[in-house]
Protein backbone atom coordinates (compact mmCIF):
# COMPACT_ATOMS: atom_id res chain seq x y z
CA UNK A 1 0.00 0.00 0.00
CA UNK A 2 2.86 2.40 0.79
CA UNK A 3 4.39 1.78 -2.63
CA UNK A 4 1.06 2.72 -4.25
CA UNK A 5 0.46 5.74 -1.99
CA UNK A 6 1.34 8.43 -4.48
CA UNK A 7 0.26 11.90 -3.27
CA UNK A 8 -1.36 12.78 -6.59
CA UNK A 9 -3.59 9.69 -6.62
CA UNK A 10 -5.24 9.63 -3.17
CA UNK A 11 -6.95 12.20 -0.93
CA UNK A 12 -7.25 9.85 2.07
CA UNK A 13 -6.66 6.23 3.08
CA UNK A 14 -8.91 3.60 4.69
CA UNK A 15 -7.02 0.65 6.18
CA UNK A 16 -7.73 -2.39 8.32
CA UNK A 17 -5.77 -3.20 11.48
CA UNK A 18 -4.46 -6.50 10.12
CA UNK A 19 -2.59 -6.25 6.82
CA UNK A 20 -0.71 -8.87 4.86
CA UNK A 21 2.72 -7.44 5.74
CA UNK A 22 2.08 -5.36 8.87
CA UNK A 23 -0.66 -3.42 10.61
CA UNK A 24 -2.75 -0.35 9.90
CA UNK A 25 -0.77 1.38 12.66
CA UNK A 26 2.46 0.75 10.75
CA UNK A 27 0.89 2.23 7.63
CA UNK A 28 -0.42 5.33 9.45
CA UNK A 29 2.95 5.89 11.14
CA UNK A 30 4.83 5.79 7.84
CA UNK A 31 2.33 8.21 6.28
CA UNK A 32 3.01 10.59 9.19
CA UNK A 33 6.77 10.34 8.58
CA UNK A 34 6.46 11.11 4.87
CA UNK A 35 6.82 14.89 4.23
CA UNK A 36 4.49 14.74 1.22
CA UNK A 37 1.82 12.32 2.47
CA UNK A 38 1.71 13.32 6.14
CA UNK A 39 -1.30 15.61 5.57
CA UNK A 40 -3.43 12.80 4.10
CA UNK A 41 -6.09 11.51 6.55
CA UNK A 42 -5.92 7.82 7.49
CA UNK A 43 -9.15 6.13 8.64
CA UNK A 44 -9.04 2.80 10.46
CA UNK A 45 -11.87 0.37 9.66
CA UNK A 46 -11.42 -2.80 11.68
CA UNK A 47 -12.85 -5.29 14.13
CA UNK A 48 -9.82 -4.67 16.37
CA UNK A 49 -10.55 -1.05 17.29
CA UNK A 50 -10.36 -1.81 21.03
CA UNK A 51 -6.70 -2.74 20.73
CA UNK A 52 -5.92 0.57 19.05
CA UNK A 53 -7.96 2.73 21.43
CA UNK A 54 -6.06 1.26 24.39
CA UNK A 55 -2.93 3.04 23.11
CA UNK A 56 -3.57 6.80 22.70
CA UNK A 57 -0.28 7.27 20.85
CA UNK A 58 -1.58 4.89 18.16
CA UNK A 59 -5.17 6.16 18.12
CA UNK A 60 -4.11 9.76 17.47
CA UNK A 61 -2.55 8.77 14.14
CA UNK A 62 -6.00 8.15 12.65
CA UNK A 63 -8.53 10.74 11.51
CA UNK A 64 -11.29 8.32 12.59
CA UNK A 65 -11.54 4.82 14.09
CA UNK A 66 -14.51 2.79 12.82
CA UNK A 67 -15.58 -0.66 13.97
CA UNK A 68 -16.71 -3.40 11.63
CA UNK A 69 -19.37 -4.13 10.51
CA UNK A 70 -20.24 -0.67 9.20
CA UNK A 71 -22.82 0.30 6.59
CA UNK A 72 -21.86 2.32 3.52
CA UNK A 73 -23.84 5.41 4.55
CA UNK A 74 -22.03 5.72 7.90
CA UNK A 75 -18.68 5.24 6.21
CA UNK A 76 -19.47 7.88 3.60
CA UNK A 77 -20.51 10.37 6.28
CA UNK A 78 -17.30 9.80 8.24
CA UNK A 79 -15.21 10.29 5.11
CA UNK A 80 -17.08 13.50 4.28
CA UNK A 81 -16.53 14.97 7.76
CA UNK A 82 -13.00 13.74 8.48
CA UNK A 83 -11.51 14.57 5.10
CA UNK A 84 -13.03 18.04 4.80
CA UNK A 85 -10.27 20.53 4.02
CA UNK A 86 -9.84 23.50 6.39
CA UNK A 87 -10.31 27.03 5.13
CA UNK A 88 -6.59 27.55 4.62
CA UNK A 89 -6.36 24.58 2.27
CA UNK A 90 -8.26 26.59 -0.35
CA UNK A 91 -4.93 28.26 -1.08
CA UNK A 92 -3.89 25.02 -2.78
CA UNK A 93 -6.75 25.14 -5.27
CA UNK A 94 -5.56 25.53 -8.85
CA UNK A 95 -1.98 24.44 -8.08
CA UNK A 96 -0.53 21.47 -9.91
CA UNK A 97 0.33 18.30 -7.95
CA UNK A 98 4.05 18.89 -8.48
CA UNK A 99 3.83 22.41 -7.03
CA UNK A 100 1.86 21.12 -4.04
CA UNK A 101 4.48 18.44 -3.48
CA UNK A 102 7.32 20.97 -3.52
CA UNK A 103 5.38 23.17 -1.06
CA UNK A 104 4.88 20.21 1.27
CA UNK A 105 8.56 19.26 1.13
CA UNK A 106 9.60 22.88 1.83
CA UNK A 107 7.21 23.02 4.80
CA UNK A 108 8.60 19.76 6.23
CA UNK A 109 12.18 21.05 5.98
CA UNK A 110 11.21 24.39 7.57
CA UNK A 111 9.49 22.60 10.44
CA UNK A 112 12.59 20.45 11.06
CA UNK A 113 14.76 23.57 11.15
CA UNK A 114 12.31 25.26 13.52
CA UNK A 115 12.40 22.30 15.92
CA UNK A 116 16.20 22.47 15.92
CA UNK A 117 15.97 26.20 16.65
CA UNK A 118 13.69 25.59 19.62
CA UNK A 119 15.92 22.84 20.95
CA UNK A 120 18.94 25.16 20.94
CA UNK A 121 17.02 28.07 22.48
CA UNK A 122 17.32 27.78 26.27
CA UNK A 123 15.94 31.25 27.04
CA UNK A 124 12.47 31.50 28.59
CA UNK A 125 11.87 34.84 26.88
CA UNK A 126 10.41 35.20 23.41
CA UNK A 127 12.46 36.65 20.59
CA UNK A 128 11.31 38.26 17.35
CA UNK A 129 13.06 35.74 15.09
CA UNK A 130 11.41 32.72 16.73
CA UNK A 131 7.97 34.35 16.76
CA UNK A 132 8.23 35.34 13.09
CA UNK A 133 9.28 31.80 12.11
CA UNK A 134 6.47 30.31 14.21
CA UNK A 135 3.88 32.57 12.59
CA UNK A 136 4.98 31.55 9.07
CA UNK A 137 4.93 27.87 10.00
CA UNK A 138 1.46 28.27 11.52
CA UNK A 139 0.14 29.59 8.21
CA UNK A 140 1.82 26.72 6.37
CA UNK A 141 0.44 24.14 8.80
CA UNK A 142 -3.09 25.46 8.37
CA UNK A 143 -2.69 25.40 4.58
CA UNK A 144 -1.89 21.68 4.67
CA UNK A 145 -4.67 20.88 7.13
CA UNK A 146 -2.46 20.48 10.23
CA UNK A 147 -4.82 22.58 12.33
CA UNK A 148 -3.68 21.38 15.77
CA UNK A 149 -0.05 22.08 14.91
CA UNK A 150 -1.05 25.46 13.52
CA UNK A 151 -2.87 26.45 16.73
CA UNK A 152 0.03 25.43 18.98
CA UNK A 153 2.66 27.06 16.77
CA UNK A 154 0.69 30.28 16.38
CA UNK A 155 0.32 30.61 20.19
CA UNK A 156 4.09 30.67 20.58
CA UNK A 157 3.85 28.55 23.72
CA UNK A 158 5.43 25.40 22.32
CA UNK A 159 8.40 24.13 24.33
CA UNK A 160 10.30 21.03 23.31
CA UNK A 161 12.63 19.21 25.68
CA UNK A 162 15.78 17.72 24.21
CA UNK A 163 14.83 14.32 25.64
CA UNK A 164 11.45 14.45 23.87
CA UNK A 165 13.01 15.45 20.56
CA UNK A 166 15.61 12.69 20.92
CA UNK A 167 12.91 10.10 21.67
CA UNK A 168 10.77 11.12 18.68
CA UNK A 169 13.72 11.09 16.30
CA UNK A 170 14.95 7.72 17.57
CA UNK A 171 11.50 6.18 17.11
CA UNK A 172 11.19 7.65 13.62
CA UNK A 173 14.61 6.44 12.47
CA UNK A 174 14.14 3.01 14.09
CA UNK A 175 10.86 2.55 12.22
CA UNK A 176 12.53 3.77 9.02
CA UNK A 177 15.30 1.18 9.48
CA UNK A 178 12.74 -1.60 9.95
CA UNK A 179 10.91 -0.63 6.78
CA UNK A 180 14.16 -0.36 4.82
CA UNK A 181 15.27 -3.78 6.08
CA UNK A 182 11.99 -5.23 4.78
CA UNK A 183 12.86 -4.04 1.28
CA UNK A 184 11.22 -0.63 1.10
CA UNK A 185 13.00 2.59 0.19
CA UNK A 186 12.38 5.15 2.94
CA UNK A 187 12.69 8.87 2.23
CA UNK A 188 14.22 10.98 5.01
CA UNK A 189 13.60 14.73 4.54
CA UNK A 190 16.63 16.63 3.22
CA UNK A 191 19.12 13.80 3.86
CA UNK A 192 18.13 11.18 1.29
CA UNK A 193 16.85 7.62 0.98
CA UNK A 194 17.44 4.57 3.17
CA UNK A 195 17.31 1.14 1.53
CA UNK A 196 18.92 -2.29 1.89
CA UNK A 197 21.45 -4.40 -0.02
CA UNK A 198 21.20 -8.17 -0.28
CA UNK A 199 24.34 -10.11 0.74
CA UNK A 200 24.37 -13.56 -0.85
CA UNK A 201 25.40 -16.62 1.17
CA UNK A 202 28.89 -18.06 0.73
CA UNK A 203 30.11 -21.62 1.26
CA UNK A 204 33.27 -22.43 3.16
CA UNK A 205 36.31 -23.23 1.04
CA UNK A 206 39.74 -22.06 -0.06
CA UNK A 207 40.65 -18.76 -1.69
CA UNK A 208 43.57 -16.50 -2.60
CA UNK A 209 44.51 -13.44 -0.56
CA UNK A 210 44.56 -10.62 -3.18
CA UNK A 211 47.30 -8.74 -1.29
CA UNK A 212 49.75 -11.56 -0.53
CA UNK A 213 48.82 -14.18 -3.12
CA UNK A 214 48.70 -16.84 -0.41
CA UNK A 215 45.99 -19.49 -0.24
CA UNK A 216 43.67 -18.94 2.72
CA UNK A 217 40.63 -20.59 4.23
CA UNK A 218 37.33 -18.85 3.46
CA UNK A 219 34.67 -19.13 6.13
CA UNK A 220 31.03 -19.77 5.33
CA UNK A 221 28.73 -16.75 5.35
CA UNK A 222 24.93 -16.82 5.65
CA UNK A 223 22.67 -14.62 3.55
CA UNK A 224 22.08 -11.22 5.13
CA UNK A 225 20.96 -7.67 4.45
CA UNK A 226 22.99 -4.51 4.93
CA UNK A 227 21.85 -0.87 5.02
CA UNK A 228 22.38 1.38 2.02
CA UNK A 229 21.91 5.15 2.02
CA UNK A 230 21.85 7.63 -0.88
CA UNK A 231 22.21 11.33 -0.07
CA UNK A 232 20.24 14.11 -1.74
CA UNK A 233 21.92 16.76 -3.85
CA UNK A 234 21.10 19.36 -1.19
CA UNK A 235 22.87 17.35 1.53
CA UNK A 236 25.95 16.90 -0.65
CA UNK A 237 26.05 20.63 -1.34
CA UNK A 238 26.13 21.34 2.41
CA UNK A 239 29.24 19.18 2.71
CA UNK A 240 30.84 20.79 -0.34
CA UNK A 241 30.32 24.33 0.99
CA UNK A 242 33.57 25.37 2.68
CA UNK A 243 31.66 27.71 4.99
CA UNK A 244 30.48 24.59 6.83
CA UNK A 245 34.00 23.28 7.39
CA UNK A 246 34.41 24.98 10.75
Amino acid sequence: ALCAAQPDDYDFFIVDYRLADGTGIDFARMIRFDPVLRGKPVILLSANVGRVRERPEDATMFAAILEKPLDAAALAETVRIRTRLPAGAALLDGLSPSVRRRMAEAFAESWSEFRAMLTGNTSAERDATTESRAHKLANGARTFGLTELADVTRSGEVRLKKADVKRVLEEAFEEAARKAASGERVRIPFLGGLAMREVKPRKAGRGINPFTGEEVAVQARPASRKPRFSFTKAAKEVYADKKNWK
